[in-house]
């Protein structure tokens, strides 16, 4: 378990894996969130992760992944 200190709120930590992931990279115009223009290329989890208890989110499965604006549903 990690310590409340290094612990991010799960806003700051979606946001660590998207828009700011994509930043860090220069790709912000085309990558990390949803906007008219941009690649629309993310995964589908199973459950809504600010409907989970927060020491629950890392088990959410992932129902599956849009690619090019495409769902592709895992069997």
């Amino acid at each position: 378990m990690w310590g409340e200190d290094q612990q991010l709120a799960l806003h700051l930590a979606l946001r660590a894996i998207t828009i700011e992931a994509a930043r860090s990279l220069g790709l912000e115009d085309e990558i990390g969130s949803l906007e008219v223009g941009k690649k629309a290329d993310f995964t589908i989890p199973e459950q809504d992760p600010y409907a989970v208890d927060p020491e629950a989110v890392e088990d959410i499965g992932i129902w599956g992944t849009v690619l090019e604006g495409v769902p592709y549903p895992i069997d």
